[in-house]
């Protein structure tokens, strides 16, 4: 969810041309799936404005297992960055240490400051007599999102700043890691054995979702398999060749995603949903920069790199509109009416999350990236 795919240096990534620097394409769909959960945490308020709207109900809300494809992405991103700092046992204690630091300071800036803005939006409300009841606000869960860990108990409960428990079973596959990266170097030999290995996870992925859906630890249920699916397809993608892939396939399987949301059985529909979207990145991943021009619009690339603050942000950005500008006061009102409290509420969240990634995210990562690269840095002899 939070990394953009970059090359390293020594590392040959997959695609048509060797010494691709990075794969715009993974980060356009990192974006695509993060519009696709804001939608449907919205679509609510929007079909409030826009009764019409009310059409595209079974896409927006599937919307929800979009955030399925973010620990896919993960996986398979990570897995190209980091997997070759861990060949084989014993895992290094100081490039285990350094793989930790790398990571927290990649997602903790704008998990905490989007935490603290939550906690602030809750002690005004409350200061005002008008507390917030959309989720649990108490002191031991706000430590637990402090720590990220709050998504590890065997009963999920949305508290704080809710989409952040993504953020927390993230950090718990970010810990063992190294240890997949291990197990992936000594049992993955070729392309083969990796698909075999991403298939059988999918597909018990899958029979998972269909029967035991809301069972206990339910996040890391689904967070580890989909993580391990990334960095099989990162295996797939890296040893051996596939075959020619054309290069208007990726568009068709976001044809493919759109249409498997229509899908009258709901259990067929959410298997397509887990199927095709793992497909696409896999095919995206495989093919580089080999793709229709689509997947390289500057646009949506930004929309991209912006949409880790956008995921944290849009959630904080939903409490205060609720209660300040309610979309009931342009309801009913005409169309161009409607069009004006959708377009307020576009333009709020797009501009948090904007803020959020100039102020927060894009400098601290720069900083905090560049103090550990020097800490890294071997010592000049005497």
């Amino acid at each position: 969810m939070t990394e953009t795919h970059q090359a390293r240096q020594g590392d040959a990534p997959p695609g048509k041309a060797r010494g691709l620097a990075s794969i715009p394409s993974l980060t356009v769909s990192r974006g695509l799936l993060a519009v696709w959960v804001v939608l449907h945490h919205y679509w609510a308020d929007i079909k409030i404005l826009l009764p019409a709207s009310q059409l595209f109900d079974p896409f927006i809300e599937r919307g929800n297992l979009a955030v399925l494809g973010f620990f896919v992405l993960s996986g398979c991103v990570i897995s190209y960055n980091y997997a070759s700092w861990f060949p084989s046992w014993p895992i290094s204690p100081s490039m285990y240490t350094r793989f930790m630091l790398q990571r927290l300071a990649r997602i903790y800036p704008v998990h905490l400051a989007t935490l603290l803005a939550v906690l602030v939006l809750v002690l005004f409300s409350r200061r005002a007599g008008v507390p917030m009841g959309d989720g649990r606000y108490s002191g031991i869960d706000f430590v637990w999102n402090l720590l990220m860990v709050h998504a590890w108990s065997p009963k999920q409960t949305m508290t704080w700043n809710f989409p952040s428990w993504s953020i927390s079973a993230e950090w718990l596959v970010y810990l063992a890691f190294p240890f997949f990266a291990v197990l992936f170097h000594r049992w993955i030999r070729n392309s083969t054995q990796a698909l075999v290995v991403g298939i059988f996870l999918l597909m018990a992925t899958c029979i998972h979702m269909q029967f035991w859906a809301f069972s206990d630890f339910q996040a890391i249920k689904l967070v580890v398999p989909n993580f391990l699916i990334g960095m099989a397809i990162h295996h797939i993608g890296t040893r051996g060749a596939l075959s020619r892939i054309p290069r208007i396939l990726p568009d068709l399987l976001v044809v493919a995603v759109a249409l498997s949301c229509f899908v009258p059985d709901l259990r067929i529909s959410t298997f397509l949903l887990m199927v095709i979207p793992t497909g696409m990145i896999l095919v995206l991943f495989r093919i580089g920069d080999s793709t229709t021009r689509f997947w390289r619009l500057a646009p949506l690339v930004y929309l991209g790199e912006i949409s880790y603050s956008l995921y944290l942000t849009h959630a904080v950005v939903e409490k205060p509109l609720h209660k300040l500008v309610p979309v009931t006061a342009w309801a009913g009102r005409g169309m161009v009416r409607a069009l004006e409290g959708l377009a307020i509420y576009v333009g709020v969240v797009g501009v948090a999350a904007w803020i959020c990634y100039v102020v927060v995210e894009r400098p601290l990562r720069i900083k905090l990236g560049g103090w550990l690269k020097r800490r890294a840095a071997p010592k000049p002899a005497i």
